[in-house]
């Protein structure tokens, strides 16, 4: 973990036609909020999530929109901890990230924070996501061993109070021996 400040991007204004004279439907950026306590963060998760939101809300606004990105201070008390078990009272800050997009339908926003799940073809959006990527590797070689790792914890990927058959996890963070550890005992699994 780095204890890095969020630093506002410089909202860039479109101009107002681009170079065939058409007008410019690129989505453009604001980023509001000022005043916010500094954070303890994994400046790099942080940055990979923004700019998967970004891309998505790029992607939902293909004849241009707006995305916005808000930050502030939060206090969640202990009525708002105790419905919510993964939080415990405290300050926090708050990120919103919000679009002008199409939306999800309910299908799609249900399967939204699973881990693995993707709507977008190969190739596109960010790329082969990391279960495409083992399931081709697999097809390719079926006695691969397969590590998964996330920022979400175990409690966020398992279904009915399991992981999926088969999945093996490492959550992040975790340490240089935790991720050998598991390695080895991927490794050392049978079937």
């Amino acid at each position: 973990m780095s204890t890095d400040k969020i630093r506002p991007c410089r909202a860039r204004n479109p101009t107002p036609n681009n170079s065939s004279g058409s007008p410019n439907t690129k989505p453009t950026c604001a980023w509001r909020g000022g005043g916010v306590w500094p954070i303890e963060v994994d400046a790099g998760q942080l940055e990979s999530a923004i700019l998967n939101l970004g891309i998505n809300a790029r992607d939902a606004m293909p004849d241009g929109g707006k995305l916005t990105i808000e930050t502030a201070n939060a206090h969640l008390d202990d009525n708002y901890a105790s419905q919510h078990h993964e939080v415990t009272a405290g300050q926090y800050v708050m990120i919103s990230v919000s679009d002008t997009g199409s939306g999800m339908p309910p299908e799609v926003a249900n399967r939204a924070f699973d881990p693995f799940y993707t709507t977008k073809p190969v190739g596109k959006g960010s790329g082969v996501n990391g279960r495409q990527l083992a399931e081709q590797a697999l097809a390719l070689c079926p006695t691969l061993k397969i590590l998964y790792t996330s920022g979400y914890t175990e409690n966020a990927i398992v279904h009915h109070g399991r992981l999926d058959r088969g999945v093996n996890l490492l959550s992040k963070p975790y340490r240089r021996n935790e991720l050998a550890n598991k390695v080895r005992k991927v490794l050392d699994e049978t079937g």
